[in-house]
């Protein structure tokens, strides 16, 4: 019965690894026979995939995606957002999949987001439908892309399910027609674009940005904020607002679990982000050629789980922290805005970087790096 699943294969090592990897956690008869008779089902019955007159190599492939969990169906799924031969940044990724709300086994309760995505991930490596690289100090998957011919099943079956709309402005132009897709991502390099011509959809409830080289900057002025209610994930980095100041509208996306500000030109931070409880991520790290207002709102958002701070904040800014239990994730922690006996309370604390610039002793900062006790990866400058 393996020879005879192997012959769909065409020689090709992806799809004998896949084939593998899919019969790996098979452990019966029936289980095999079942495995078989589908991917005879799907030559023979035809799929969608015979419309384009793809070989038995792909029917392969495509029945490894149609077996997986739903979990994993979902996080594959994802995979789509980025561009051919992207490096796909794990730790970005895990948050993407956390304010997706993606339903996790059981097994994970009680596991950090980067965790349970490490685990997701070990599970796709495992059927050789991801390929990973690992960061050689912790061990932890660090990047992972989709082999050419996985990406096309990848890229067929979000399009088939209408999971998410990819605006490549390397190849196309603006679409006004509407979009029923609850996810747009745009790919980009080197592009000035107005985002407002491709936000269109009331119902949207995720935006990212993707780029492989550097992007100068990205016009938000007209983004209308009280449109996108239903908004779940949304990638500002770097967009360009009038004045520098983000919109107070911001604080009407009640829904949001992830918001990234990253190197976009902002020098003044609405208090109304602390309306957005729900956030798990949270980069203010913006473009720090200007010192950044912000009052202290950061102590309302209890469900915090990554918090980048701005490089630069105006002279008397004082933010407190305590409360931020959750965080599993902070960057830019500065000791002349933050007090370092906040981090007391910061227990599930596995990734810290400090900017260092007075207002308390060395002493007093080692006692209070001596309660994380998770700690992994640790800056000072």
């Amino acid at each position: 019965m393996g020879k005879q699943m192997i012959k769909h294969c065409g020689g090709l090592p992806l799809a004998v690894k896949v084939l593998g990897g899919l019969l790996a956690s098979q452990y019966t008869l029936r289980e095999w026979k079942r495995i078989h008779e589908n991917i005879r089902s799907y030559i023979v019955g035809g799929t969608s995939f015979e419309e384009k007159n793809i070989n038995s190599v792909y029917h392969v492939l495509y029945l490894s995606f149609e077996e997986l969990p739903i979990y994993l169906k979902h996080c594959f799924l994802y995979l789509a957002h980025f561009p051919e031969d992207y490096a796909i940044d794990v730790g970005k990724l895990s948050y993407y999949w956390a304010a997706e709300g993606i339903p996790r086994p059981r097994y994970y309760d009680g596991a950090t987001i980067q965790e349970v995505a490490d685990g997701f991930i070990a599970e796709l490596v495992k059927r050789n439908m991801v390929i990973s690289e690992r960061d050689f100090r912790t061990s932890r998957f660090e990047t992972c892309q989709l082999h050419d011919m996985m990406r096309e099943v990848c890229l067929h079956k979000a399009k088939e399910e209408n999971f998410v709309h990819i605006v490549d402005l390397g190849t196309s132009t603006a679409t006004s027609q509407s979009l029923s897709s609850r996810r747009l991502v745009i790919q980009s390099s080197h592009f000035e674009f107005h985002v407002e011509e491709y936000i269109i959809n009331p119902k949207l409830r995720s935006f990212l940005l993707t780029h492989s080289a550097v992007l100068h900057y990205w016009m938000a002025s007209s983004l209308c904020f009280t449109r996108l209610q239903f908004m779940r994930v949304l990638d500002l980095s770097g967009a360009k607002f009038e004045g520098g100041k983000l919109p107070p509208g911001i604080g009407k996306l009640i829904h949001l679990r992830y918001l990234s500000l990253h190197r976009a030109w902002i020098c003044h931070l609405p208090s109304s982000i602390q309306n957005l409880k729900f956030l798990l991520y949270l980069s203010l790290d913006v473009d720090c050629r200007y010192q950044v207002y912000m009052s202290d709102f950061l102590k309302e958002l209890r469900k915090l789980r990554y918090l980048s701070l701005p490089r630069e904040l105006q002279d008397g800014t004082k933010l407190k922290l305590g409360n931020l239990i959750n965080l599993e994730r902070l960057g830019n922690f500065s000791t002349k805005h933050c007090s370092v006996t906040d981090l007391h309370s910061m227990t599930r604390l596995r990734g810290l970087s400090i900017i260092f610039n007075g207002e308390c002793t060395l002493e007093a900062l080692s006692s209070s790096l001596g309660q994380l006790k998770h700690l992994e990866n640790f800056n000072l400058r």
